[in-house]
């Protein structure tokens, strides 16, 4: 029975091998399978699984008296053999039970072939000269807007980390999916579309823009907030992203690397810093060669307005607050006025007032807030503006943002599951409604004090009244992160899908409807109906 399953397998799943060896192992399967006492009633020539299947079960219990317990017990381990051929064969075969199937792959494929002239036999036969088209026509499906939505009156497509604006015309705007690559719209984000589905890894984290030459931009890839995707570090790309190149700061997936922000110099655009899980990363010749100038596992960083030489920096594991004053070569660590036990820090700094710095501060346990914290004289010292009530409500190791208003220093929004909003630096709290949960990224559109967008797991949001209402723009975004997908035996126009975090979708002909709300998983469709 050994050497019965392990050259199952190979008829299985190898395409090129020889047709002498597919003979020869298809005998071997014969004198192995009729070598078992169970299989003597069965003709030498039988191939059908479901008369095998019985008439294992049949031995067993009738002619040996065994029950199903005691065949696991056996110490031949048969019961659990044949279970494993059982487990392997039975979907391979159904529902006619030929088990001679699984053995004509290679017959299969060459009619295929034969049948498919204009395919190169070669490149298909040897593997390692595999010769591919990139021009496949491949047409999205969706999910796109549900025809149908939550009673709360929102829907969400998929997750959404940063959104960047084109430094001359911030009606040209780009978003960055942790799976779904970057998508850009030229008509403030009523319409979408991407070049990135053939990037290495889809995941992206941030993006920056040349403001002297809009051509150039630097994408960190991988998801910074989770593990959906990891980094190959930070690509270029100098004709508008139309085609990326790798740099200096590259990586393997098999690394584990992840990227959280990156800055570019206000003056000298090939000075760029990224903050990632293994350190913060400069460099000085526009991404051509990068040095680590602080180790640690970083989830922030900012310059201080009209003082590039002053950089601040924090960390997503034990809450630590950096500060540099020589453009990043070094950091010192500061902690007056900051908690000593913190687990995630968010920083934001103001334009109107440049020495005002706030942390927003979370934990690992409940309640997540831990605080906000402000510096009014550049990050030396902080002091507590609030600790209650728990505006980050559970989830900071995965959603943490903060917002302050470019012409207010006192208006401060954070998002955690929802968004929140003080008038006051942060002493008091109001709950803003409403988007989808999960806040990954907030920003002011450039220039404006009352327009805000937010990332969140649904997608990207606008408000052009300081949060009050919001404004779905995920439409035409095909970024949804599907669990797992169930498709109908008797209908080929209807499926189901279950996406991280935006419920379960139904898919009827051409219509989208929500069905279920929170984290959509596995679905299954009767086979008969």
């Amino acid at each position: 029975m050994k050497s019965f399953f392990k050259f199952s397998s190979i008829i299985t799943f190898t395409i090129g091998i020889p047709r002498l060896i597919l003979v020869f192992t298809c005998i071997l399967y014969f004198q192995k399978l009729h070598a078992q006492p169970w299989m003597e009633k069965i003709g030498r020539e039988n191939t059908n699984f479901y008369e095998i299947q019985k008439a294992f079960y049949d031995y067993y219990e009738n002619v040996k008296g065994d029950s199903i317990g005691k065949m696991e017990e056996e110490e031949d381990g048969v019961y659990t053999k044949f279970k494993r051929w059982e487990w392997f064969m039975e979907p391979r075969v159904f529902p006619s039970g030929d088990i001679t199937l699984p053995s004509r792959n290679w017959e299969y494929f060459q009619n295929y072939l034969h049948s498919n002239p204009q395919i190169n036999h070669r490149s298909i036969q040897r593997p390692d000269s595999i010769s591919r088209s990139l021009s496949g026509n491949w047409t999205s499906l969706g999910p796109f807007a549900p025809t149908s939505s939550p009673h709360w009156g929102f829907r969400g497509i998929g997750r959404i980390d940063f959104v960047r604006f084109d430094p001359i015309n911030s009606d040209i705007m780009w978003v960055g999916a942790p799976s779904g690559g970057v998508w850009k719209s030229t008509d403030g984000g009523a319409n979408w579309n991407t070049n990135t589905d053939l990037l290495n890894v889809i995941g992206c984290s941030d993006l920056l823009i040349d403001p002297t030459n809009t051509n150039i931009m630097y994408l960190a890839t991988g998801d910074r907030d989770y593990y959906a995707t990891y980094s190959i570090g930070v690509l270029k790309s100098t004709d508008g992203g139309v085609t990326w190149n790798n740099t200096g700061l590259s990586w393997a997936v098999s690394d584990n690397k992840r990227i959280s922000k990156l800055i570019m110099h206000p003056t000298d655009h090939n000075i760029i810093l990224a903050a990632s899980f293994s350190g913060i990363y400069k460099t000085t010749d526009g991404g051509v060669t990068w040095n680590m100038t602080q180790s640690g596992f970083f989830s922030d960083i900012e310059f201080k307005p009209g003082d590039p030489a002053t950089i601040y920096a924090a960390t997503t594991y034990g809450g630590l607050f950096y500060k540099s004053t020589n453009t990043g070569a070094s950091f010192v660590n500061i902690t007056s006025g900051l908690p000593s036990l913190g687990e995630r820090f968010k920083i934001k700094v103001c334009p109107a007032d440049p020495n005002y710095v706030y942390i927003l501060a979370c934990n690992g346990s409940n309640p997540a807030f831990l605080g906000l914290y402000r510096s009014t004289n550049g990050g030396t010292d902080f002091s507590t503006q609030s600790s209650t009530p728990d505006i980050i409500e559970g989830q900071g190791w995965y959603n943490l943002s903060i917002a302050v208003n470019p012409s207010n220093s006192n208006d401060v929004y954070v998002g955690g599951v929802h968004h929140w909003r003080s008038l006051d630096g942060g002493v008091n709290w109001t709950q803003l409604c409403c988007t989808h949960a999960d806040i990954h990224e907030l920003d002011f559109l450039p220039g404006s004090s009352t327009t805000l967008f937010s990332c969140n797991d649904g997608g990207i949001y606008k408000s052009n009244d300081n949060g009050t209402t919001w404004n779905d723009m995920s439409n035409g975004l095909a970024i949804s992160q599907m669990y797992r997908l169930g498709t109908s035996a008797t209908n080929p126009n209807f499926n189901l899908t279950g996406l991280q975090d935006n419920g379960t979708f139904r898919k009827n002909n051409n219509n989208w409807d929500w069905i279920w709300l929170g984290d959509g998983m596995e679905c299954i469709i009767d086979y008969a109906d």
